[in-house]
């Protein structure tokens, strides 16, 4: 008998490829100045301009996919860069958040403004759940499930976009089982092991959940800090005086695209503050 190893070539030509990873990164990007809601809307319109056209053809069909698994991306981004904006601009919070650990080698080499985002790096933002306590941990604020209903809401249905994102990441767009117990079995067990099909229509939704996702963190995240900072802080009343620690805070989360007037915006949100803390 032959004790050498067996080796039949069935597979064709294989290729020995070269891969530098150095090369595969921009030493030059900066992060963009504006908010975390300001990056999630610029990097959205650009992936809506890559859907382009809906088309019935099969490579139409896998960029819907990869587009939606960026969209999730994006999500995710979003929440990364808002808690570590959070740590950098709220002292209650980044006092919180000491008892939790970063590697050495990001103590080192990671630049003070960015150290924050080591903190997350073991963290996902896939499920309502995750999403909630990973705030939580790192920020102290606690989004209350009774008292935030529609925020609750948004992340439920975001929830159910990730259990699509783990078929087309783990699958290659099949159904598995365990997504299908989350989307619900008795009305998805007839599609166990068949391909995922988004139709234009369907992508729109999965944008809009998308969105509605940062739009009610955005909002919740802001509110929570604010009824934080309302003790904190000795308000005047008067913008002028308070407006240095006020617009630290604004800055974070303000939203050109929903409010283009940034000075109008900031004194209507002031005087709300103001009105709703009696200041």
């Amino acid at each position: 008998m032959n004790n050498n190893k067996f080796s039949y070539n069935i597979s064709g030509q294989k290729v020995t490829p070269n891969i530098n990873t150095i090369n595969f990164f921009d030493q030059s990007y900066q992060e963009p100045q504006f908010s975390a809601i300001d990056i999630y809307n610029s990097k959205k319109n650009i992936h809506i301009r890559l859907l382009g056209e809906p088309s019935e053809s099969d490579e139409w069909k896998l960029l819907v996919n990869l587009i939606m698994l960026g969209f999730i991306s994006l999500v995710e981004s979003y929440c990364r860069c808002i808690i570590r904006r959070v740590l950098i601009v709220d002292k209650q919070a980044r006092s919180f958040s000491f008892k939790n650990n970063v590697s050495y080698a990001a103590a080192v080499y990671h630049e003070k403004s960015i150290l924050p985002e080591a903190l997350l790096e073991d963290a996902t933002f896939i499920s309502e759940s995750n999403i909630l306590d990973t705030i939580k941990i790192f920020t102290g604020l606690r989004i209350d499930r009774q008292k935030s209903p529609s925020v609750i809401s948004a992340l439920q249905k975001y929830e159910q976009v990730c259990q699509l994102r783990h078929c087309i990441v783990h699958r290659s767009g099949l159904l598995g089982t365990k997504n299908a117990l989350k989307l619900g079995l008795e009305q998805h067990y007839t599609f166990l092991e068949k391909p995922i099909i988004i139709s234009y229509d369907a992508i729109q939704s999965i944008i809009s959940v998308c969105d509605n996702v940062v739009k009610e963190l955005n909002d919740e995240i802001f509110n929570l800090l604010l009824d934080g900072i309302a003790q904190q802080f000795e308000w005047t009343g008067d913008l002028r005086k308070d407006k240095k620690t006020f617009s630290k805070y604004f800055d974070v989360f303000y939203s050109s695209s929903a409010n283009a007037n940034k000075s109008a915006e900031l004194k209507k949100c002031y005087r709300s503050f103001c009105s709703h803390y009696g200041f």
